[in-house]
């Protein structure tokens, strides 16, 4: 029974992060964070990854993904389409000149 708590003990706290490159997107900058962990028993590795948009300090997490770079960007768009919504700063406007009116297009992703 020791040999089990100790190896589920160990299970649970082996992870390894890193930081990916940040990403640009408009006028924000969005920080990601991903760590690869040891996770259940017996012991698969799976990753975490949390999205912070630098500015404004909000973050997003994503659990339990078979690959880092599928918790890195569901965080991302977790960050984007339920932390941050729409309008924040994954939108950029472009004016279009039409005659004497200046349209306004916002172009979201």
């Amino acid at each position: 029974v020791l040999v089990l708590v100790c190896a589920a003990g160990l299970a649970s706290a082996a992870c390894d992060c890193k930081d990916a490159p940040n990403i640009n997107a408009g006028n924000c900058t969005v920080k990601i964070h991903v760590c690869g962990c040891l996770h259940h028993f017996p012991p698969k590795l799976q990753y975490q990854g949390t999205a912070t948009e630098t500015h404004s300090g909000k973050s997003a997490k994503a659990d339990w993904y078979s690959s880092d770079t599928g918790a890195g960007e569901h965080a991302v768009l977790q960050l984007f389409d339920s932390v941050l919504g729409p309008g924040t700063c994954n939108c950029q406007s472009y004016p279009y000149k039409l005659g004497n009116c200046t349209l306004k297009f916002d172009v979201c992703f």
